[in-house]
């Protein structure tokens, strides 16, 4: 992330001092999920990895990790590519973010749709049939 100056913001509750993962998944989907932040935020842009309390039992916590990049920035890059179905290949945003400044920003970034999470499961499979396949 040095290479390309990105600014690296990690959060967690304060009255959170330990968190007890499988270590080895935890650091896969961790390195995973910031890798792709970083590849697809712009030179200067920001990640932010939140971590939220949802649940408490006992000394159980349920936790809840966000990525927040500029991986918008992905769709662009695709769509300026040089291949034959670059303009046309479908990109559908799967987001946290259900604002309509967010919806906005991926259908003019040349998103086909912009699915906010939770995911309803219908509405998945119902955009995906219609920019997928070719029924």
């Amino acid at each position: 992330m040095n290479e390309k100056c990105i600014n690296f913001v990690f959060q967690t509750p304060e009255d959170v001092d330990c968190i007890r993962v499988d270590r080895l998944r935890f650091s896969q989907i961790f390195f995973n999920l910031l890798s792709n932040a970083a590849k697809f935020t712009p030179t200067g842009g920001t990640v932010e990895f939140t971590g939220r309390k949802v649940a408490q039992e006992g000394e159980k916590v349920k936790m809840e990790f966000r990525v927040k990049d500029n991986g918008i920035d992905a769709t662009k890059e695709i769509r300026a590519l040089s291949r034959n179905d670059a303009k046309t290949v479908p990109v559908i945003a799967m987001t946290a973010d259900a604002f309509d400044e967010e919806r906005k920003q991926t259908l003019d970034a040349g998103m086909n749709y912009h699915l906010s999470k939770p995911i309803n499961p219908q509405l998945l499979y119902s955009v995906l049939s219609k920019y997928i396949c070719a029924c």
